[in-house]
């Protein structure tokens, strides 16, 4: 089930953040996993998958061997619980789109306004990619195929 929890926050046009929720969650119809993608304080999302107690994953730190080695846009950056009382059941696993040549919306706006003072911000968005909240839902249920596969005895 898909669920946007929260409204877009205007006509996007050519900032599609503009258009997109800040909030989708849903339970992947091929794994049974939950996935989540949220959007972060600057404005760039942020994607995460549950696995439960039982899985040969849960609890282990993002930095560990075998959780580096899932596949997944800018790796692994969070492993853990979120916050909120209905999240805190089981270990959830995430990445975020804030990297090099991702574009962050908040960080353009910033570019945008102290422009003059930091030389030619356009140059430095040239080649940056905003990430989609479809983008992310992929990136999610990807991670949630690789999840799945490594829970299996």
């Amino acid at each position: 089930m898909l669920m946007d929890t929260r409204p877009p926050r205007g006509s996007g046009g050519a900032e599609p953040w503009r258009d997109e929720p800040n909030r989708v969650a849903w339970r992947d119809p091929s794994t049974g996993l939950q996935c989540l993608v949220l959007r972060g304080p600057m404005g760039a999302l942020n994607g995460y998958v549950r696995v439960p107690r039982d899985h040969v994953m849960h609890g282990l730190h993002a930095r560990r061997r075998k959780v580096e080695r899932l596949r997944v846009h800018g790796g692994i950056t969070f492993a853990g619980c979120l916050g909120g009382r209905r999240m805190k059941r089981g270990h959830w696993f995430g990445f975020d789109c804030a990297h090099w040549r991702d574009l962050v919306p908040r960080m353009r706006d910033a570019l945008e306004q102290f422009g003059e003072q930091l030389g030619s911000p356009m140059a430095f968005e040239r080649d940056q990619v905003y990430r989609t909240v479809e983008y992310v839902r992929g990136e999610c249920t990807d991670l949630a195929a690789q999840l799945a596969q490594m829970g299996k005895p």
